[in-house]
């Protein structure tokens, strides 16, 4: 059992990750570090970054009060380690009473099989799971409207009146 938490040594403890390994990605052909974020998701000078301590987005960070701050009720959840990070985000989000949508064609581990097991899981029990381009739509209908409601059959958006 030992060798499963052995990793965990190495993680840098202010951000539980592996800072300054480089991987090798033959999109762009070069190495990047691992834990940096991608040139084509590099976030705006205006958007939040949180670090993240754990699996989950919520616990140990200040998500929730920025999401209450701003009026966000609700969360939409891509990422990868789906089994692991994606999933328990999604839990967080609904034990802190956050419809979470999770995208189904923008998560991914290295195992297909466990990607599709957390799909599942989320769907039963305490999520939506919806492709990418339902999301944009529900999104593009929902601009402008005082709401985006999420029903327990699929999400909807609705304009209050």
């Amino acid at each position: 059992m030992q060798d499963k938490f052995t990793w965990a040594r190495g993680l840098a403890d202010d951000i539980k990750g592996c800072p300054g390994h480089l991987r090798y990605y033959s999109d762009i052909e070069a190495y990047r570090d691992c834990c940096a974020i991608i040139d084509e998701l590099a976030p705006a000078a205006d958007e939040v970054q949180l670090t993240k301590r754990g699996y989950g987005a919520f616990l140990g960070t200040a998500l929730d009060p920025i999401l209450r701050d701003r009026d966000i009720d609700g969360v939409i959840i891509t990422g990868v380690m789906s089994e692991c990070c994606v999933e328990d985000t999604a839990r967080q989000a609904y034990q802190l009473h956050y419809p979470a949508v999770v995208i189904n064609d923008a998560v991914a581990t290295y195992d297909p099989r466990a990607t599709a097991t957390m799909l599942e899981v989320v769907e039963k029990n305490f999520g939506w799971v919806a492709g990418t381009r339902a999301v944009i739509d529900w999104l593009k209908a929902a601009q402008g409207s005082a709401c985006f409601r999420i029903n327990a059959s699929k999400p909807t958006a609705r304009r209050l009146r």
